[in-house]
C-alpha cells in the first residue's frame, strides 16, 4: 500500500473549520430563506439568521395566514376576517389579532371553516421554526436567544420587533460555535 493511499488523521485545520451553516445568509433569496427556516435549520437555536432570512420568513408566513384567515373566508362569504400574527410569525407566541372585521359568530361556510383549520395547522407546524429563526436573528445582532421570551410580556411583542430590527453585529459570530 502506498503512503498516499493510507487514511490520514484529520488535520487540526479540518477540526477547527467553522460550521458554515451556522453563519447568516446575507441577501438570501426567498427560496434560500424558506429552505433554511423550514428545513435545514428549523430546529436549531445555534447560529445566526440574516435580516433577509428572517424577514422573508415573516412575509411568507403573513401571506399564508392572510390567505387562509382573511381572503378565503371573505371569498367564501363568511362576512368576517381576522389576521393573527406575532412578532416571530406565529400568533401562538406573543401574538394576537393584527386586524379583524365583520360580525363574529355569523354562519361560517364550510370552505371558510376548513381554511381556518388549515391555518391552525400551519400555525402549529411552523411555531418552532418561527421561534428558532427569531432566536438566530437575535444572535445575528449579538443578543442572546432568551430575549425572544420578552414577547410573552405585555408590550413585549413591540420590544421584540424593535430588537429584531437591529442591524447585524460582527460580535454575533460568537453564537456560531
Amino acid at each position: 500500500m502506498l503512503d498516499h493511499d493510507a487514511p490520514r488523521p484529520a488535520d487540526a485545520a479540518d477540526a477547527a473549520a467553522p460550521d458554515l451553516t451556522a453563519a447568516p445568509l446575507p441577501r438570501a433569496t426567498i427560496g434560500a430563506a424558506l429552505n433554511r427556516t423550514l428545513w435545514t435549520r428549523a430546529y436549531q437555536l445555534r447560529g445566526r439568521a440574516s435580516e433577509s432570512e428572517f424577514w422573508w420568513w415573516m412575509l411568507v408566513n403573513a401571506a399564508v395566514l392572510l390567505l387562509l384567515c382573511v381572503v378565503v373566508p371573505l371569498l367564501a362569504g363568511a362576512g368576517w376576517g381576522t389576521l393573527p400574527l406575532g412578532p416571530v410569525g406565529s400568533p401562538l407566541f406573543g401574538g394576537g389579532e393584527v386586524a379583524s372585521w365583520g360580525v363574529a359568530g355569523a354562519d361560517v361556510p364550510a370552505v371558510a371553516a376548513v381554511s381556518m383549520v388549515v391555518a391552525g395547522l400551519w400555525t402549529l407546524v411552523t411555531l418552532v421554526p418561527s421561534i428558532t429563526v427569531a432566536v438566530r436573528r437575535l444572535h445575528d445582532s449579538d443578543l442572546p436567544g432568551p430575549w425572544v421570551l420578552i414577547a410573552l410580556l405585555p408590550f413585549g411583542a413591540i420590544v421584540l420587533i424593535i430588537l429584531l430590527l437591529r442591524s447585524p453585529r460582527v460580535a454575533g459570530a460568537r453564537f456560531d460555535g
